[in-house]
């Protein structure tokens, strides 16, 4: 019975605390490297402003120093007017800074079926530019990689959420930080003048 017992109080103190079989503990590097990933953050949204209205047919748009796009508005056909909205982020590491812009494009707006573009791997949007009105209009995407400021601007990671649904561009604003703080990093149009974007967190 006292056996019984005393196995009882070791599984209950295993199930709270945790337990290594004999000869397996954990190696420091790897406790380590689990405390990391538990104290990892998602950099949050510290200021975000509308940018003035641009004609969709021709523009050239890049968000300030260190900000990258949020959200997106467009208002009519082609020809109508689009904003951008633009966020400062921030990390438990401090602010988030945006660095080495590079440009990528062009892609077709509409004809050949449309694009679906995404920032290479570990890079957020910062700016678009787009000349033309209709099916011959082709859009320009610039993407920079966000680090840490205060971390030895380390890059950080760009986790995707997914892309949304196809939506008609027209009187419509697309958000990536409705449910959560996030970033665009895609975005992509159909021959039926219908659009998609891609969000991201970044840790």
């Amino acid at each position: 019975m006292k056996n019984q017992l005393a196995i009882a109080c070791l599984l209950s103190t295993c199930a709270i605390l945790g337990c290594s079989p004999a000869g397996t503990a954990s190696r420091p590097d790897e406790a380590s490297a689990r405390a990391s990933e538990r104290n990892r953050w998602s950099a949050t949204i510290y200021r975000r402003e509308w940018s003035a209205e641009v004609p969709e047919s021709d523009h050239r748009f890049t968000c300030p120093a260190d900000q990258a796009i949020v959200a997106r508005s467009h208002v009519g056909n082609d020809r109508g007017p689009t904003r951008y909205e633009c966020a400062m982020y921030e990390s438990r590491d401090g602010y988030v800074r945006m660095v080495d812009t590079k440009s990528y494009g062009p892609f077709q707006e509409n004809s050949n079926g449309g694009h679906q573009w995404s920032c290479p791997s570990d890079r957020v949007m910062v700016g678009r530019s787009h000349y033309g009105a209709g099916s011959s209009g082709e859009s320009f995407y610039r993407c920079a990689i966000p680090v840490s400021e205060n971390w030895g601007n380390d890059p950080m990671q760009v986790v995707s959420h997914g892309w949304s649904g196809e939506i008609p561009d027209s009187d419509t604003t697309t958000d990536c930080a409705v449910d959560m703080p996030g970033v665009m990093i895609g975005r992509g149009s159909t021959k039926d003048n219908d659009i998609m974007f891609e969000c991201a967190s970044m840790w």
